[in-house]
């Protein structure tokens, strides 16, 4: 074990050890460890993608992602992203929806004919206009039920990426494929199989690359009742579920959506009060310290704690420069 832990003693990026390697650590070491502590290290070592609040969020995808079948525009995903993030950041995040109904990732894919112009052929004018530092990339659907072959629809992902990151820096996100139930239509040439695989390999393509990876397929959980009666498209719950899922993977990799919440924190008033339902149990108010030395009506009772001015600067705009992905 000595020889172990000398080896573990060596400083690691957390992105190149994996967390289970430093779990197993704790494991097999011959020494006491403070677990929480380990524990504690690990967290601290996560990567933070992106520190900065976002500026413009582009959607790149097919017929979903312009809105299908949402029974209004406000309520297709991309719009139902943008209003979340809005809610915590002070900049407004500008939304640039290109779905665009039988859309496919590339000349190479099957069904091109059908489903051009394809995302390679859209992206100088689509995504390098707007110059996002945000983007979304949300294909496989199309491609899968045409019969576009995994590995070719990997390659060409990869490539198109590489393209995006040629000229711009954005944080890309990959969603898998969106759940469906109908494949009997003509010329299908899909099924459930098939999109988990497509599922994996857009994984795959995130990890390779650098990109953050949403499963939409574990979001949707195989609930019918997400999906239009069309059988292919999210309804306005199922898009509810998709702009939940995406911001919940924005949320917990990127600490610039709360910078926000946490300027805010200290200017926060106590706003909870449970007295009533604390009496109906017999627990009355007094001013007796608790153990850490708050009372219970301190605890309790809405009242402003400390300053209660908003700091000088909120609501002004950010900085100009943009964050990049660290």
């Amino acid at each position: 074990m000595a020889g172990q832990e000398a080896v573990w003693g060596i400083k690691a990026d957390l992105g190149t050890v994996p967390k289970c390697l430093i779990l197993l650590k704790i494991v097999l070491s011959d020494t006491p460890l403070d677990t929480r502590s380990e524990i504690a290290k690990l967290n601290r070592m996560k990567k933070d993608w992106w520190d900065k609040e976002f500026h413009t969020l582009v959607t790149l995808g097919e017929s979903t992602t312009a809105g299908g079948w949402a029974d209004c525009a406000e309520r297709a995903w991309p719009s139902q992203l943008a209003r979340t993030i809005n809610e915590f950041q002070r900049v407004p995040v500008q939304l640039v929806n290109v779905g665009i109904g039988g859309n496919i990732l590339s000349s190479k894919s099957a069904g091109y004919d059908l489903g051009k112009p394809s995302a390679m052929d859209r992206v100088d004018k689509h995504v390098f206009t707007y110059r996002p530092d945000l983007l979304i990339i949300s294909y496989g659907l199309n491609d899968a039920c045409h019969g576009t072959p995994l590995d070719l629809f990997c390659d060409e992902l990869a490539v198109l990426i590489g393209m995006v990151r040629q000229t711009i820096e954005p944080l890309i996100v990959l969603p898998g494929p969106y759940y469906m139930y109908a494949f009997d239509y003509p010329g299908c040439e899909a099924n459930l199989e098939v999109f988990h695989q497509f599922n994996e390999g857009i994984s795959q393509i995130a990890e390779q690359m650098g990109c953050l990876y949403v499963d939409l397929m574990e979001a949707y959980g195989s609930a019918d009742w997400l999906v239009h009666q069309d059988g292919m498209h999210a309804n306005s719950l199922g898009h509810r579920v998709v702009a939940n899922k995406i911001f919940e993977v924005l949320a917990a990799n990127c600490s610039g959506l709360s910078l926000e919440t946490r300027e805010l924190e200290p200017f926060i008033s106590r706003w909870r009060d449970e007295r009533a339902l604390q009496r109906d149990y017999g627990i009355y108010f007094d001013d007796t310290p608790t153990p850490t030395g708050s009372t219970v009506l301190d605890r309790n009772l809405a009242r402003p704690v400390g300053k209660t001015t908003l700091p000088a600067d909120h609501g002004k705009p950010l900085p100009s420069d943009r964050g990049k992905p660290t």
